[in-house]
């Protein structure tokens, strides 16, 4: 089951993005603000990140910069109502999708379900390489030719 963080100020909003996402089968933590986004995700096991933009304490762009600072490849979403040239630059970092406000329930699971098939995608072929190396660490080396 994937865990996802949904982090927004707005109570309501963050509710019902929350219930939505628990509808449809996701294990769900919640934040009120980005510095309990950010606590939330040192704890690790967070598989994708739905995050306002604008919060009090650190905003989702914050949270974001911080992570991908620190080596962490974990999906956003970012869900906004700011004009596209605040947002848009969000786009160019890899592994971010920008949902603007408002929305509906399609739009937010459709970004939730493109970025977990990215995540899942990769998780395969990560693993797909690690299988490739243990396979070529367990056969010998090739014999050399004799002349």
């Amino acid at each position: 089951m994937t865990r996802i963080a949904v982090a927004d100020d707005d109570t309501e909003l963050r509710a019902l993005i929350a219930d939505l996402l628990r509808d449809n089968g996701h294990d769900v933590v919640e934040a009120g603000d980005g510095a309990s986004l950010l606590a939330l995700l040192h704890r690790g096991g967070i598989s994708l990140v739905i995050s306002d933009l604008w919060m009090p304490r650190l905003t989702g762009s914050d949270v974001l910069q911080l992570r991908r600072s620190s080596g962490d490849t974990t999906p956003f979403i970012i869900i906004t109502a700011a004009p596209p040239p605040f947002a848009e630059p969000l786009r160019s970092t890899e592994w971010v999708t920008v949902v603007y406000k408002p929305f509906n329930e399609a739009a937010i699971l459709d970004a939730v379900n493109q970025r977990l098939t990215h995540v899942i995608a990769a998780t395969a072929t990560v693993a797909a390489a690690a299988a490739l190396d243990r396979d070529h660490a367990a056969t010998p080396d090739d014999e050399p030719t004799k002349p």
